[in-house]
């Protein structure tokens, strides 16, 4: 998985966007707290599901994808939910329920069509060939 936070800065779009939302957040009670849970969660989400599904473990993995995709979804990472959606694909096709693998890689790979990556979109076709 590719850290989304490392590739914000390369996008002015979601850097601006990125920015509205954090005067938003942090002008409510509680806000930078609630940035700093939801940020920190998201990380370490990704990477417990990453580090589970190394480890052969790829239904723990989907439980920590499933939450770092809430996440994803909740601060508006485009390119994050493509990740995650991306992940339970592939733990799913490990799994041997290549339908779910499917219809995880169709949502990413929509996503990534969305954003213009085209590097995820060859990426996402793949996995789609491969389930």
């Amino acid at each position: 998985m590719v850290h989304t936070a490392h590739k914000v800065a390369d996008d002015p779009e979601i850097l601006s966007a990125a920015q509205a939302l954090l005067v938003l957040i942090k002008s409510q009670p509680g806000g930078e707290q609630h940035i700093q849970n939801a940020v920190g969660s998201y990380i370490a989400l990704g990477n417990l599901g990453n580090a589970s599904d190394a480890l052969g473990d790829p239904r723990r993995a989907i439980e920590y994808y499933e939450q770092a995709l809430a996440i994803a979804r909740e601060i508006g990472d485009r390119r994050g939910e493509g990740n995650h959606l991306g992940n339970l694909g592939n733990a799913y096709y490990r799994l041997g329920y290549p339908s779910q693998a499917i219809e995880y890689h169709q949502q990413a790979l929509a996503i990534a069509r969305e954003i213009g990556d085209r590097r995820r979109e060859g990426n996402h076709l793949d996995s789609l060939g491969l389930a």
